[in-house]
């Protein structure tokens, strides 16, 4: 054999063995790869999506079953591997919403193959400040149905251009009474025009998000950006559905108030809503109760004062290393409440001192401090003592005794003040108390819990609010709902009548609230519901996830005995005196009190119904219908 054929030998050898010890390493490394891998072609786009959101094994790869399991999807670019096209998000079947960030070094906007996207907005950030910057029209490509737009903020350092859109067919069928969405949850800005051909027939609703079948028929919206013109038919059919908005209301003398989940009864009985369905009577002989979600939203208070002076107040916190079971306080020989529409609550006691309440964290008790002592005469969040009003929080609101208070505003004669502990979005103290009208003469809004603002009219009927910038005319306050396809407002109109948007809800409201997110006990509240309240105290509620559907009825009351002013159940000389004094201004009473002290509904309290109070109490007559 000859040297040649060794060495060659010798080379098999050692191929064969290099081959035998690496080969099981190769094996291993085909078998980590996870099937249908994607080679994106664009390593920026890849480095941005496989931090989780969509490569949520983290192994490195991004599968194409990974890719169209989004359906939601944001992004931004990485300096290091800048974004330099979108074309692999085709494997993004499913996506419906897209967000992005992205660098100077992305110039084509390549969405086309994504059927079901609904909604994208990408930012674009250039390093320089270019007023005049604009994508080109055919460098964002879209399917037909997209509406798109554009537009570049500058700042001082560079440019962010914005290109978004919503997809929109070019024909619309929605039934009257519908909400349609746009572009779900999302604006579509502000700098699209937007016009309805006939809005007899559909409306738009909220900024720019929905519209909303108005009645039968067929019209036409036309879409107009900086970058193109797009024309939907729209076809309104009648909805199966029909509304009772105006419901008769029940004869009864019972008022009744809504304090958050609760609804408090002029004949003392309190209630809890429990759901949409469900309405219990929680006690009886209760003159008042408040509600308190402290600012930070980390803990809450129930205040409930008993007829005969005593307190109970129950505490919960939201603090997971802590029991969640009730912090509870009892006090006795209390006269009153106090509370603002925030996040102090108070109560002053029979021997007129002022005393405001706080849940310690720390401890898990319900401390009470002394504001002050001597007061003359509260209501609402406001006192006074020696002749001048005063903020629950101890602060001085003008000279004068208040003539009437709420939980956030207070007359002294015609002067209306409005007081703040908070501004908005911050959760520093801050103390304010401003003038807000000179012609006040009454409020409209007086037990709204969560008010921002103070909803009043002016002595020559103008109807005004404290905060006219933000709300709308017709509106004395709203509450913004997430339905199903969209946010929609259910507002609280100057008529009384309860809306969303166009459509209406139900009549003679007397004030509404909407159950979402965390319950008493500060625990993830998942049922939503809308609970309501008509001037003849009756309780209604609706699903508000439910967009349609109207209100139902869950509570009516029966009819209360007149004139048991003090809630002893009879009628005495107690009562008499008691109604005596409110008419001469020398005490105050509750709505509750005060709607059973006229007992001649004639909507005031004078000697009239004095009179009556006592000859009723002296058995001199049988009923107060009967001597009118």
């Amino acid at each position: 054999m000859s040297k040649i054929d060794k060495k060659l030998i010798s080379l098999t050898l050692i191929f064969a063995m290099v081959i035998t010890i690496f080969s099981p390493l190769v094996v291993n490394a085909a078998e980590n790869i996870p099937e249908g891998v994607i080679e994106f072609k664009d390593q920026g786009l890849f480095e941005s999506l496989k931090g989780g959101s969509v490569d949520k094994n983290r192994d490195g790869y991004i599968t194409k079953e990974e890719m169209e399991s989004v359906e939601s999807l944001s992004f931004s670019s990485i300096s290091t591997n800048p974004i330099k096209s979108l074309e692999d998000l085709k494997y993004a079947k499913n996506l419906r919403i897209l967000t992005a960030t992205v660098g100077g070094e992305l110039t084509e906007y390549n969405l086309e193959g994504l059927d079901n996207l609904e909604y994208f907005k990408i930012d674009k950030r250039l390093n320089i400040p270019d007023e005049n910057y604009e994508m080109e029209k055919e460098n964002i490509k879209v399917s037909d149905k997209f509406f798109f737009s554009g537009n570049n903020n500058t700042y001082g350092t560079g440019t962010v251009y914005s290109v978004y859109g919503f997809s929109v067919e070019d024909e619309i069928r929605i039934k009257n009474m519908e909400l349609y969405s746009l572009c779900d949850m999302y604006t579509i800005g502000f700098r699209n025009e937007i016009k309805i051909e006939d809005e007899t027939v559909v409306k738009l609703a909220g900024s720019t998000q929905s519209i909303e079948g108005l009645k039968e028929g067929n019209t036409k919206i036309t879409f107009t950006s900086n970058y193109m013109v797009k024309e939907v038919q729209v076809i309104v059919e009648k909805s199966d559905i029909e509304i009772n908005s105006n419901p008769e209301l029940e004869e009864t003398n019972i008022t009744s108030k809504l304090i958050y989940d609760r609804v408090l009864t002029s004949n003392g009985d309190l209630w809890k809503v429990n759901s949409k369905d469900e309405v219990i009577k929680e006690d009886t002989n209760v003159s008042d109760f408040v509600y308190i979600r402290y600012y930070s939203g980390e803990k809450t208070m129930y205040v409930k004062l008993k007829k005969d002076g005593n307190l109970n107040i129950t505490g919960y916190t939201d603090y997971e290393e802590q029991s969640n079971e009730p912090i509870i306080k009892n006090i006795q020989n209390v006269k009153q409440i106090l509370a603002n529409e925030q996040d102090r609550v108070a109560y002053v006691s029979n021997d007129n001192n002022l005393y405001v309440l706080d849940l310690n964290l720390d401890t898990r008790q319900i401390d009470e401090k002394q504001i002050t002592s001597d007061v003359e005469k509260a209501k609402g969040a406001f006192y006074v003592k020696n002749g001048a009003t005063y903020y629950i929080n101890g602060n001085k609101v003008a000279d004068g005794e208040f003539t009437d208070a709420i939980n956030g505003a207070v007359a002294i004669g015609n002067d209306l003040y409005w007081v703040r502990d908070r501004e908005y979005g911050y959760t520093d103290p801050t103390y304010s108390c401003k003038l807000v009208a000179s012609d006040f003469e009454s409020f409209e809004d007086e037990q709204y819990y969560g008010a921002y603002y103070v909803y009043y009219k002016t002595t020559s009927g103008e109807i005004k609010n404290t905060d006219e910038y933000y709300w709308n005319d017709d509106v004395k306050y709203e509450y913004q709902i997430l339905g199903y396809n969209t946010y929609y407002p259910v507002s609280l109109k100057t008529d009384n009548t309860l809306c969303r948007y166009n459509l209406k809800y139900l009549t003679h409201v007397k004030d509404y609230i909407t159950i979402n997110g965390y319950d008493e006990e500060m625990k993830m509240n998942n049922p939503k519901y809308i609970i309501a309240i008509r001037e003849d105290g009756t309780i209604w509620t609706k699903d508000y996830e439910t967009e349609i559907s109207g209100f139902n009825k869950i509570l009516s009351l029966e009819t209360e005995d007149l004139g048991n002013i003090d809630g002893d159940d009879e009628v005495t000389i107690k009562d008499v005196k008691l109604t005596l004094q409110y008419s001469l201004s020398k005490e105050d009473l509750s709505d509750v009190q005060i709607k059973a002290a006229d007992v001649n509904k004639d909507g005031k309290v004078d000697i009239k119904d004095v009179r009556l109070i006592l000859l009723y109490s002296l058995q001199k007559i049988d009923s107060f219908e009967e001597a009118k």
